[in-house]
């Protein structure tokens, strides 16, 4: 990314990723492992954003 033609926010990343069911995602992000991962989270990131979309 060079620069923002539209808007003035910063880059952002978006990850997709597939998962068995949201609950198994809400217990990996509720996982002791993940909790260990926060102070290098918060190092290479501003903020994060987890969300879980389903399809019907």
């Amino acid at each position: 990314m060079t620069d923002a033609v539209v808007g003035e926010a910063d880059f952002a990343a978006c990850l997709v990723m597939d998962s068995p069911s949201a609950d198994h995602i809400r217990g990996l992000c509720a996982g002791e492992a993940c909790a260990e991962l926060v102070p290098h989270r918060d190092r290479g990131f501003r903020f994060m954003n987890i969300m879980i979309s389903e399809a019907n």
